[in-house]
């Protein structure tokens, strides 16, 4: 009797503070009181109610299975917990002013942590639990085809790449139909344009990627116009991704993977718009996520089996990788000092493949260096790597602007074009190119090292301003309240129903007249999956972030360690996401999104 009240009494706090969380997500947070939230209005007392009642059956029938949390669920909480109190803040204000604006608000904010935190945990808990029954029923369902349903065997046994291919390619036609030949996005444009010699070619964008786009382009020249360069760049995209996407349902197949799971992810590829909508722009990421999520399948292939096949094919996926984006030779060089610290830790032919990645990041390398010195290509400026640190520096103007010395602004003014008195009027929270359109480049490279040195004094004379600049720049990886900057690329949309769009008058995309009101009705499909309930907030970044984290901690919680390998790959991606020019940016993570879930489903290969 005794237990049956302590548990009650659990049930009831974890309610309560789990009410507290839900409600400091849907509060402005800027007239925060016990009436406002729970008193005022009918509508938000009933759902208060409700919520209370459903979470206390929660805890009931379902945490209280769990025992007691783990230290590494009770760590994932507080950060889970720190994280969205901070999140909601910074999405509506850009500060955690609100915080601590009075004792109510002070208490409300940490009930609310801990509410969040609690959640997290719990669900954490949960799924470590599914896993560890669901792995159980992947390895007895061996013996059982001859009772599975015949689609499922056509589909996925008999087929595992051809009909999720198909069925694939059969869901995005429509966007290929209505958006043809395709859309420029503004990075190809800039590409395109320093290939032709009609702008500044350097670096920015690597050389191989800006070749592969001239030398398309080039071809739809030879054929006619560039309509047709455009559409064989966009259908190879088409291709190469949907082909891709669809090769994880090979492993699903290997693994015995769930049939509703297999499903759900089918559908995932096929129905969001996610990754339609982005084929559909020229753009020189899609061949790079190709090679990323290649490279991953090959490292799942070095646990299982390894051959001299499997040592080339990584050699060629990381030249890709490294050839098609700056990030990819970060990647492939954390890839390598994690391989050469813990060695035969995480397997036997570990040398075999930190070589294989070595050549392929050299041959990279040498392919760049030569392409630049033949079609004579500028060095990219160092600038493009400082998002972070110019925004720190663009707040502190705006904000401290009176501790700054005449020796600081001296500094401060060389570097930037107009009077850096001026730079924060230019300062955007969530995006770094406003200001870093300030910066002279050339006198930045000069005095890089004065600059630095400003930097840091700023810092620690308030080092609050530099943690809000920063955490502006990243909370949406992490926020779920947080939606995604862009949904269609990243490209403007609004000439889709044109008719006609000139790109900087070089390029002339003409669309397809008959196809004017199909556009028109697949823009707005594309935006109505961010008001759907659950389903909108696949197009909220941070989704991704802790479907991978979940994955992580699988391994952690289970002692899997030397899989922990695996999960390099996507950390770094989201490293770079945290200090990359925009926060919440989905194109930015796309990596992420295609790899947590053959890295869950090899979770529970694992587990097996």
């Amino acid at each position: 009797m005794i237990q049956s009240n302590l548990v009650n009494k659990k049930a009831c706090l974890f309610s309560i503070l789990s009410l507290f969380a839900t409600m400091y997500s849907y509060s402005d947070l800027k007239d925060i009181s016990f009436s406002n939230l729970f008193l005022n209005n009918t509508a938000k007392t009933l759902f208060g109610i409700f919520f209370v009642v459903i979470c206390y059956f929660y805890y009931q029938h379902i945490i209280n299975k769990v025992r007691k949390f783990s230290v590494l669920s009770i760590f994932i909480g507080i950060f889970a917990g720190i994280v969205n109190v901070l999140g909601r803040n910074f999405m509506l204000y850009n500060s955690m002013q609100f915080i601590n604006k009075n004792f109510f608000v002070v208490a409300f904010s940490l009930l609310s942590a801990i509410g969040y935190g609690l959640i997290y945990a719990s669900v954490f808990e949960l799924g470590w639990n599914y896993f560890k029954v669901q792995s159980g029923k992947c390895a007895k369902t061996e013996d059982k085809y001859s009772c599975l349903n015949t689609i499922n065997f056509i589909v996925f046994d008999k087929h595992p790449l051809f009909y999720p291919f198909l069925l694939i390619c059969l869901f995005w036609l429509p966007y290929l139909v209505s958006f043809f030949p395709g859309m420029l996005q503004w990075d190809a444009v800039v590409a395109l344009s320093g290939y032709y010699g009609t702008g500044i070619w350097n670096n920015h964008h690597p050389v191989i990627g800006a070749l592969l786009m001239g030398y398309i382009m080039d071809l739809g020249k030879f054929f006619g116009n560039d309509n047709y360069g455009c559409a064989i760049y966009v259908i190879l995209q088409f291709l190469l991704l949907s082909i891709t996407l669809a090769y994880q349902f090979v492993f699903f197949n290997k693994w015995k993977i769930n049939y509703c799971i297999r499903w759900l992810v089918l559908f995932f590829f096929s129905l969001h718009p996610v990754f339609p909508t982005f084929v559909m722009n020229e753009v020189k990421d899609i061949f790079y996520y190709v090679a990323y999520l290649w490279l991953l399948f090959l490292f799942i292939k070095c646990f299982e089996e390894y051959d001299k096949v499997l040592a080339f094919n990584i050699v060629v996926a990381s030249m890709f990788v490294c050839a098609l984006r700056k990030e990819g030779i970060i990647v492939c060089i954390i890839c390598s000092v994690v391989l050469l610290i813990f060695q035969e830790t995480i397997y036997e032919k570990w040398k075999s493949t930190l070589n294989a990645i070595i050549l392929g990041s050299i041959i990279a390398t040498f392919l760049s260096y030569g392409a630049l010195v033949c079609y004579n290509v500028d060095k990219s400026y160092i600038t493009e790597a400082l998002s972070l640190p110019i925004q720190q520096t663009a707040r502190y103007i705006r904000d401290y602007s009176v501790d700054i010395t005449e020796l600081e602004w001296e500094v401060l003014d060389s570097i930037f074009k107009n009077k850096a008195k001026n730079l924060g009027r230019y300062y955007e929270p969530e995006i770094s190119d406003p200001v870093k359109g300030q910066i002279d480049n050339q006198v930045f490279k000069e005095q890089k090292t004065a600059y630095f040195k400003v930097w840091g004094n700023h810092f620690f004379r308030h080092p609050g301003c530099y943690f809000s600049a920063a955490f502006n720049q990243m909370y949406g990886y992490f926020y779920i309240g947080k939606e995604a900057m862009y949904k269609i690329g990243d490209c403007r949309t609004e000439n889709f129903v044109k008719g006609e769009k000139a790109y900087n008058e070089q390029f002339i995309i003409v669309d397809d007249p008959r196809t004017i009101s199909l556009r028109k009705a697949m823009k707005e499909y594309v935006y109505s999956w961010s008001e759907l309930p659950m389903l909108g907030l696949l197009y909220h970044p941070a989704v991704y972030t802790w479907i991978l984290l979940f994955g992580l901690s699988c391994l952690i919680h289970f002692k899997q360690y030397k899989y922990l390998f695996l999960y390099c790959m996507p950390l770094v991606i989201l490293c770079i996401c945290c200090l990359s020019p925009a926060n919440a940016f989905i194109r930015y993570c796309y990596p992420i999104i295609i790899s947590c879930f053959i890295l869950s489903a090899y979770n529970l290969r694992i587990l097996s």
